[in-house]
């Protein structure tokens, strides 16, 4: 319970504290250079929750049952692409990234083995873990109040958890992870797909408030001149 509650609290907090933050800074481009310090960051934390996992071992070999795999690990691959691809391509994963935003905390909420280790007496992959879930948030919030994010997005967001689905079962497989494909595996799936349009929703209606706040203070711009 604690660790749910810390996942969560994390998740909700550090997107708030680095919003405040900018709100309060107000410095010209300070979007672009927080999207693109965050993804580093988040490469960087992802390579050292796996040294740190790799660290607990002799000769720094992680029995397969122990290796830190997950969607957080796709997930950073795609945020990459998302952040420093400007093409085409980057406007596809822009799009899967941000609408599966929710995917590394729902799998968290259900299977604690993506961030637990047994010699992790510190906590410091599971930290990371956790910043890691806000980094994703904060991140994908930065995109979307400057990238439209259009329906295809859904699509392309369903593609990539198929593929994390498709990797995940032949590395529980023939990797023999500490994970199995169960119900309970099934019903993390199903949420995350539920959650891809979930956040869309959000999204639109966030656009539908923002609109209609410009309509209002234009409107009332008129009324007063």
């Amino acid at each position: 319970m604690f660790d749910i509650l810390s996942l969560i609290l994390i998740s909700i907090f550090f997107p708030v504290i680095v919003l405040v933050g900018k709100m309060l800074y107000k410095k010209e481009n300070i979007n672009r250079k927080l999207i693109v310090g965050l993804a580093i960051t988040f490469l960087a934390m992802e390579l050292l929750r796996f040294f740190v996992v790799a660290s607990y071992y002799d000769g720094a070999i992680i029995p397969s049952e122990e290796v830190p795999y997950s969607f957080i690990t796709l997930s950073c691959i795609v945020c990459l692409f998302a952040v420093f691809n400007k093409g085409k391509l980057g406007k596809i994963f822009q799009g899967a990234f941000c609408l599966t935003r929710l995917v590394p905390i729902i799998w968290a909420l259900f299977d604690s083995a993506v961030y637990t280790n047994a010699y992790d007496t510190h906590a410091v992959a599971k930290a990371l873990y956790f910043l890691e879930c806000g980094i994703i948030l904060t991140i994908s919030i930065l995109i979307m109040s400057e990238q439209k994010i259009t329906a295809w997005s859904n699509l392309w967001a369903a593609v990539l958890l198929i593929v994390f689905a498709a990797l995940d079962c032949l590395v529980i497989t023939f990797w023999g992870t500490r994970d199995a494909i169960t119900l309970m595996w099934g019903i993390t799936l199903i949420v995350s797909f539920v959650s891809i349009g979930a956040v869309y929703g959000i999204y639109l209606l966030a656009c539908h408030l923002s609109k209609k706040q410009k309509a209002k203070t234009i409107d009332s711009g008129k009324d007063n001149g």
